[in-house]
């Protein structure tokens, strides 16, 4: 507020009635918006939001497996596909590779239950590229487990990646080594600010 800064964000929700959206923000050091929550924003206050400006969701004509590669806040597209799916009670497998650096880091566990329970064929797999305690899951990012997931696939899925450039970048890179059409790869990358 009273500058004419502007930060996209993606909505972690579905659609509703209530005009309620949910936005994953990482809080950045020095971060203007990143400030403003910290220290200004209050419930109740008023911002100005746009709605959406992209068709980032779902290719719904596709029957493959449909394989979510999500890095930090890059999670918030993917729950709200997931939980579209889920509303849907959409039967289709579907799968998450969550990364994010530390274990501090992950986010939206219980919301990731939730919807495991409702969606019968959602498997989960979470990635802490540097653990610091006593992290018993997989170590590496998210592409790294993409890699070998894809080793094992019997069909190749839809991938759909949301998160830093770098995984991006590399989740791209491993899906056309295992000969994934590009026409299945779908993506929404960070904007630098």
């Amino acid at each position: 507020p009273g500058s004419e800064d502007k930060r996209a964000y993606s909505l972690a929700n579905t659609s509703n009635w209530d005009g309620r959206l949910e936005f994953l923000i990482r809080l950045q050091p020095n971060g203007k918006f990143s400030n403003f929550l910290n220290q200004q924003a209050q419930p109740g206050m008023e911002l100005m939001v746009r709605g959406p400006q992209g068709a980032f969701g779902v290719n719904e004509g596709s029957l493959r497996p449909r394989w979510f590669v999500a890095g930090g806040t890059g999670l918030a597209p993917m729950l709200a596909m997931l939980r579209r799916m889920a509303e849907n009670q959409d039967m289709q497998e579907a799968r998450l590779f969550f990364g994010v650096n530390r274990e501090s880091e992950l986010c939206m566990q219980d919301e990731l239950a939730r919807l495991q329970s409702e969606l019968l064929q959602f498997k989960v797999d979470l990635c802490v590229w540097q653990p610091q305690g006593d992290w018993s899951g997989l170590t590496g990012t998210p592409a790294d487990a993409l890699r070998a997931a894809l080793a094992d696939a019997e069909t190749q899925p839809d991938i759909y990646l949301c998160g830093p450039p770098a995984l991006l970048d590399a989740a791209e890179k491993v899906a056309a080594e295992f000969g994934v059409p590009k026409d299945q790869v779908f993506s929404e990358r960070f904007l630098a600010a």
